[in-house]
């Protein structure tokens, strides 16, 4: 029978090309069958099958066919129907697999905004925060200068000057500020400069404040009846002819009202300065060279029991040669060490007719008058010899 022919049986004789494998040929599924013809005729089917030959089930079904070139029509269309029905639920599938990942990169996607507002959301109040700490701190700062500023004007204004002064007049007084004399005073003095009514102190006022502070127990005690006559303030002393041209002033020294002194002083009026001469009102008396309100240099002091140092002093204290007389007129001469005799002296006796060698202010041994005499010149002393 002619290639292609039907047979007896009704089944088709497929064309024969020689291959290896018996593998048909190329186009035999456009060719060989109604069903394949009519479906391959369809736009969208030729589209589905070229475009899914190569899935895993399009390759199954081609391999399938391949197998074995015997079928009829029927069993062909067959085929070919299955094959469609099996592309169709491999695009369903695949469909599924699209919408599934793209729900996911959906979520994802969402995901990652709400992350982001969240962060913005988070930095945003951070900022606001921050901002916030900033206000706050500003005003607590704010009121705080308010605060201080209120203290300011319901205070007194203490300027620069007025706090030189106090130190200026505590350390002349030879007061420390740290003892209960000194805190006493600027205690009492505080307490009279909050009740003042001008708000500006000067150094007038502090003067005028701590001399009432210095004095005002020895004013007491001079108008109260019963202390009157106990008292040991001393009437002013007669003007001295050297210092007519200052005048007499009350000491304070050490919390105590020493007595009263006339001669030169400081810039400011109050520290002993120059020449002067002081009188205590226990009796004694100085006159000599005054520098920081101490004696300094060549100076003379008389206690009132009659003792009397004429030489040389420093910082108050006797210092540098020096004689030493006796109310008894016994007199020593030597070399004086922050206010105390030191090394090798010579002393005589009130007639001068005998003389001792003193070591640190004790008479050691007897000594002639020659040799009394080159004591006192190896000393420095010009006069020898004093005066009976």
């Amino acid at each position: 029978a002619p290639s292609g022919a039907a047979t007896a049986n009704n089944k088709a004789t497929p064309p024969t090309t020689a291959t290896s494998n018996n593998t048909p040929p190329a186009n035999y599924l456009n060719t060989n069958s109604f069903m394949a013809q009519n479906n391959l005729d369809t736009k969208s089917t030729s589209t589905n099958i070229s475009s899914s030959l190569n899935t895993p089930r399009g390759g199954g079904a081609i391999d399938a066919l391949s197998t074995d070139s015997n079928y009829n029509d029927d069993e062909l269309d067959r085929m070919v129907d299955n094959l469609i029905d099996g592309l169709d639920d491999d695009k369903e599938v695949e469909s599924d697999d699209d919408v599934s990942s793209s729900t996911v990169v959906s979520n994802e996607a969402s995901d990652i905004e709400d992350d982001e507002a969240e962060i913005d959301e988070e930095g945003e109040g951070t900022e606001e925060t921050e901002e916030q700490e900033i206000d706050d701190e500003i005003a607590i700062e704010e009121g705080e200068e308010s605060d201080e500023e209120e203290e300011e004007e319901d205070g007194f204004d203490m300027g620069n000057e007025a706090l030189e002064q106090i130190r200026y007049r505590l350390e002349t007084a030879k007061i420390d500020p740290n003892s209960p004399d000194g805190t006493k005073i600027l205690d009492e003095l505080l307490v009279r400069l909050q009740n003042m009514k001008d708000s500006v102190i000067d150094a007038d006022l502090i003067n005028e404040y701590i001399d009432e502070l210095l004095f005002e127990t020895e004013e007491q005690e001079a108008t109260t009846p019963q202390t009157a006559d106990k008292t040991d303030r001393k009437p002013p002393p007669p003007q001295n002819p050297k210092h007519q041209q200052h005048p007499r002033i009350r000491i304070n020294r050490g919390g105590k009202v020493l007595g009263w002194y006339q001669g030169q002083l400081d810039e400011r009026g109050y520290a002993r300065q120059g020449s002067g001469s002081m009188y205590y009102d226990a009796g004694h008396e100085c006159h000599g060279s005054w520098q920081h309100d101490e004696m300094i240099g060549r100076g003379m002091y008389q206690w009132c029991d009659g003792h009397v140092y004429d030489g040389e002093w420093f910082n108050g204290k006797r210092h540098g040669l020096g004689r030493f007389i006796r109310p008894d007129n016994v007199v020593l001469y030597g070399r004086y060490e922050k206010g105390h005799h030191k090394g090798e002296g010579v002393r005589w006796t009130a007639d001068r007719r005998e003389a001792q060698m003193v070591v640190d202010g004790v008479p050691k041994k007897t000594v002639s008058l020659a040799k009394a005499k080159e004591i006192a010149t190896n000393l420095g002393f010009d006069d020898v010899l004093p005066p009976v």
